[in-house]
């Protein structure tokens, strides 16, 4: 869940997920922007899920990605945010904190763009071997979100992993933040279930 500003917070999450390690990403500049990821781990999917921000919130954002023969009782793992609160120029390369993996995870790159011009038009290119699973805008401007993934990777530290924010129209630049999850394997004969992740809300 991404939104706009620099006050509020999640004060509802709803039922059967939990905030995932690493906490409120705060862009303090250049314009302001906050972010959170969640988790579900569950067999089959719901219904639509509603999140209650505080504050006042002009606009916000959001995707949920799926994945599949996940570990619904093992830890996700996640990385220390990264925040770059600059007003960078086009082409960004947006380089997020890396982790260490087990043999075997999936591993999610998330990445938001903190605009200073609201009627910008932005898009991101995933890092190399990630293949892109989401890329989209706030309904009312100010941010852009992306997630892409790589599936069962070896075992060992990533390194920070670099994508690319490319403004497709307008004038303005763009700080950025975002996280990176690995999610462990299911044990050998156990049930391949669906485990639902980050919920980066609605437009």
């Amino acid at each position: 869940l991404v939104w706009d500003g620099n006050t509020g917070d999640v004060s509802t999450a709803p039922s059967g997920w939990t905030a995932l390690g690493g906490g409120l990403i705060s862009n303090t500049g250049p314009d302001n922007q906050r972010a959170r990821c969640y988790e579900r781990k569950a067999s089959s999917e719901g219904t639509d899920y509603t999140w209650i921000l505080t504050g006042s919130n002009a606009s916000f954002a959001g995707c949920i990605v799926a994945f599949s023969g996940r570990d619904t009782a093992g830890s996700s793992t996640v990385s220390t945010p990264t925040v770059n609160n600059s007003s960078n120029a086009t082409p960004i390369t947006v380089s997020i904190t890396g982790l260490t993996a087990a043999s075997g995870d999936d591993i999610c790159w998330f990445a938001q763009l903190d605009q200073t011009v609201q009627a910008d038009s932005w898009g991101f290119t995933a890092p190399t071997d990630y293949t892109e699973r989401v890329d989209i805008g706030s309904a009312g401007g100010w941010m852009q979100l992306s997630a892409a993934t790589r599936d069962n990777v070896s075992a060992g530290a990533t390194g920070s992993i670099d994508g690319t924010a490319t403004r497709g129209s307008g004038t303005g630049n763009a700080g950025f933040s975002g996280v990176m999850i690995s999610l462990p394997a299911a044990a050998s004969g156990a049930p391949r279930q669906m485990m639902h992740l980050s919920k980066l809300m609605g437009v």
